[in-house]
């Protein structure tokens, strides 16, 4: 028998080796379970790419009583609200606004700031437009124009959508960035710039309010906010570089050092002190996320440059990383890295998105993420700009108006005593580590490891300090039984691991070859209990993608591990 890692739900999985195949059977009572936790239960800032390919963050409509409008929301002037009315969605969840005095509105006052969407559902009745605003004073508002479906007259805001569900119906979403105070309203209107009617009515359903750039699927609220996507609890699946199946992802804690990762159009973009020749032009190009918006770049000059100045200490490694994709052109992207080192790729328009990063340890307190186009008449697209402490890009974190941390994931505690076998076993995984990304040593150590939770009884995989090695190692608390350390093409690619352990017969394969045995020690661990992503000490946490992760309690043959090994 074999406990299996089963990435789709984190749970150990009773397997075995029949017929020189693997089979597996999932256990009802939890003995193999994973403990996991990242930043609490809410929406989480840590993204995955998910099976369409897109990145997906958590979302939370931050508005209460979201569809409740005689509750939270209170109003200015007379304006009553009669709710069961026929929605946009076949439900009688939809409300009716009659207006009793001109200019009268309904509101809810929350403490938020940066960039964020507000969204409704409306239609028209007597009153062919609704107003919305995002402020408590009118800067950022939108007129919509419910008879026919289009934008009317609009303030400071940064976007603006409408866009029809049928029956009359039309979702309408105002995006503003003023981070001084915030009140939501919606007002019946009798027509562009004109709230002066003291009878008129609309039907409206299913509010939200959300930060970021647009209006995302509805999330239903009552007396709290609710969140959806990916949650601070919920291991990610991740399906990057097309995979078909996933990988649990493990990274360390992050913050993503630009305060504006997707509005390319925020001050601090468009009046750096570093910023020259370039325009910047909001577009409805799909982003990486599979949202339609983002950012259009042209050179004016061949001294152009997109630029982002922060502030770093001296000694400090930082990684600039950022999407691009080709519109026109066919020059090279010039990435700076925090020293202003150009860092040169190509972009092609068969490329799609492409995600490039620049790596260097600051020389001075000022932290720089400049972006150049080779040929200045090129025209490129970006979008999610990510400056990050770290070697090596680490996965997306979107921020809205302020630097944004991510929290580490970690995932640990499987199994008890009576789940492995001391005596004999097979411990297998297939991995990529993360370390090795930024190319150059020494590296942190990280391991998988399969212990009684002390360093005297152990099995463990692991990275070294060292580019591309890979470390085994087995022991008792009567010494080290089996030790070895090789070099892999490349330890960030997947790879097949298999160390088998047990008296006079011990070895290691990868990707379907046999790298190391020994028979000459007897020693085998004692009192294993515990399989997890670090080691007992709890100093190697292991950071990387897993797709599988698996403990035999028998050491297979060389043809059973040859099999289970292959790529």
């Amino acid at each position: 028998m074999a406990t299996l890692f089963d990435s789709a739900s984190l749970v150990m999985v009773p397997s075995g080796v029949k017929d020189d195949k693997l089979y597996s059977i999932k256990p009802t009572n939890g003995d193999g379970d994973f403990t996991f936790s990242r930043d609490g239960s809410g929406a989480s800032v840590a993204t995955r790419v998910n099976s369409a390919g897109l990145i997906e963050k958590g979302r939370t409509n931050l508005l209460l009583q979201s569809n409740s409008f005689n509750t939270t929301w209170t109003n200015s002037g007379t304006i009553t609200r009669t709710s069961g009315q026929s929605g946009y969605d076949g439900t009688n969840d939809a409300w009716l606004l009659t207006k009793g005095t001109a200019g009268a509105f309904i509101r809810q006052t929350i403490s938020q700031s940066g960039v964020r969407t507000f969204s409704v559902y409306a239609k028209a009745d007597t009153a062919d437009w609704m107003l919305l605003v995002i402020d408590g004073s009118p800067d950022d508002f939108q007129y919509f124009d419910l008879a026919n479906g289009v934008l009317g007259a609009s303030g400071t805001n940064l976007d603006a959508t409408i866009t029809s569900v049928g029956n009359g119906w039309y979702r309408c979403s105002v995006t503003g960035t003023n981070n001084t105070y915030l009140q939501v309203r919606i007002y019946p209107a009798e027509g562009n710039n004109d709230v002066t009617g003291t009878t008129t009515q609309l039907y409206i359903q299913d509010s939200q309010l959300e930060k970021g750039l647009v209006a995302t699927s509805v999330i239903e609220t009552t007396t709290a906010a609710a969140s959806a996507g990916i949650l601070g609890d919920m291991p990610r699946l991740d399906y990057s570089g097309g995979a078909s199946c996933p990988s649990l992802l493990l990274e360390p804690a992050r913050t993503n050092l630009i305060t504006n990762s997707e509005y390319i159009g925020a001050t601090e973009w468009v009046n750096a002190s570093a910023t020259r020749d370039i325009t910047i032009t909001q577009t409805s190009e799909t982003n990486p996320e599979g949202s339609a918006i983002c950012w259009k770049i042209q050179g004016t000059a061949t001294n152009n440059q997109l630029a982002y100045v922060g502030s770093t200490t001296s000694g400090t490694t930082l990684t600039n990383s950022i999407y691009v994709k080709r519109v026109s052109g066919t020059g090279d992207v010039i990435l700076r890295d925090v020293n202003n080192s150009s860092n040169t790729f190509s972009l092609s328009v068969s490329d799609g998105w492409k995600r490039i990063y620049a790596t260097a340890t600051a020389t001075s307190n000022t932290a720089r993420f400049y972006l150049n186009l080779d040929d200045f008449s090129d025209e490129i697209l970006v979008w999610g700009a990510q400056q990050e402490a770290g070697s090596y890009p680490s996965s997306y974190v979107p921020t809205y108006g302020s630097s944004t941390a991510r929290a580490k994931d970690v995932c640990d505690g499987a199994g008890d005593s009576s789940v492995f076998n001391d005596s004999e076993g097979v411990l297998f995984a297939e991995v990529s580590f993360a370390r090795d990304k930024g190319k150059s040593s020494p590296f942190k150590v990280e391991r998988i490891s399969l212990s009684d939770g002390t360093s005297n009884n152990r099995v463990f995989i692991s990275n070294t300090t060292n580019l591309n090695a890979l470390q085994v190692f087995v022991r008792n608390a009567s010494g080290i039984s089996f030790n070895r350390t090789i070099t892999l093409t490349d330890i960030t690619a997947n790879n097949k691991i298999a160390l088998k352990y047990k008296a006079n017969d011990f070895a290691l394969w990868v990707n379907g070859t046999e790298e190391s045995t020994d028979t000459s020690s007897s020693n085998v661990p004692s009192g294993l209990n515990e399989l997890m992503f670090d080691g007992p000490s709890g100093n190697y946490e292991f950071e990387g993608n897993v797709k599988q992760l698996l403990v035999f309690n028998t050491a297979l043959t060389d043809a059973e591990l040859a099999s289970l090994t292959s790529l």
